[in-house]
């Protein structure tokens, strides 16, 4: 199909058509090609779903950077530009959903969303995920989208991408590695377990509640400000800083556990 384009002068003196696209209206005028390129991705699709083509998904993957690299022979400014409001009204719908499932978005690209789950226990926060990973999957628009786990925080103090800093949680393996890989592990250290002796893991576990817990802490404390590069050097002012921001995280999450375990089950005071 040809569309009909009309130029400025036939704008200006009203002689076209209503229904006459501009000749400098590139979104528009990259329409047809739009729709060779949506055919083409869709049988991508049906060749991965179907037939798990190895080749067709290699395809999917690297077509957007394709697409809106200056340097490859794909690449067309009108394309790109409709393809990435296309992309930003479905990652906006993203965002709404996991909102209106209850969610905090803290930050978020075509990458990558941070959410706040709003749960204190990691074992919680990983239940509400992959519920609320289930129900946006469930719906058409969101069934092509692929989300996975990455990494969670006990804490996190953020102020942008280059600037946060906060508590590592630790992810159960069978969120990292899958089922039947942390099956084998629980195994494996069951058998180890049988060889050791109770009195040494009673022994390990008291010194473990003493200052191990501080120490641990802040082992699992990541920081990463780049606001502290512009301060003076002079008088460790960028090593205070560190200090103060990393005592205020710790300190914070101490507080945060302590009400944990006074709001935990059977510690309620019985008057």
């Amino acid at each position: 199909d040809v569309i009909q384009q009309a130029s400025l002068e036939d704008m200006m003196s009203g002689n076209q058509s209503a229904s006459a696209l501009a000749s400098y209206d590139e979104t528009a005028l990259c329409s047809n090609t739009f729709r060779i390129l949506k055919s083409m991705v869709v049988g991508w699709v049906r060749e991965i779903t179907q037939y798990h083509n190895v080749y067709a998904d290699n395809q999917v993957m690297h077509f957007y950077r394709w697409l809106r690299s200056p340097s490859s022979l794909l690449y067309d400014p009108a394309l790109h530009r409709t393809l990435h409001n296309m992309m930003k009204k479905v990652f906006l719908q993203l965002v709404a959903e996991f909102k209106r499932l209850g969610s905090t978005v803290v930050y978020g690209n075509f990458n990558r969303i941070i959410l706040c789950t709003k749960k204190r226990r990691i074992d919680d926060a990983i239940a509400y995920v992959e519920y609320i990973t289930n129900s946006i999957h469930s719906r058409e628009i969101f069934h092509s989208l692929s989300i996975s786990f990455s990494r969670c925080w006990d804490f996190l103090l953020w102020m942008d991408p280059a600037n946060y800093g906060g508590v590592k949680g630790k992810l159960p393996s069978s969120v990292l590695y899958g089922e039947e890989n942390a099956k084998e592990n629980k195994i494996t250290q069951g058998e180890e377990d049988e060889d050791g002796s109770e009195e040494e893991a009673e022994d390990n576990a008291e010194e473990d509640d003493g200052d191990g817990e501080a120490d641990e802490v802040e082992e699992l404390i990541e920081s990463s400000w780049n606001i502290m590069h512009y301060l003076p050097q002079t008088a460790s002012c960028q090593k205070y800083f560190l200090m103060i921001v990393s005592a205020y995280i710790a300190a914070v999450y101490h507080s945060m556990k302590e009400e944990l375990r006074r709001n935990a089950p059977g510690a309620t005071p019985v008057k």
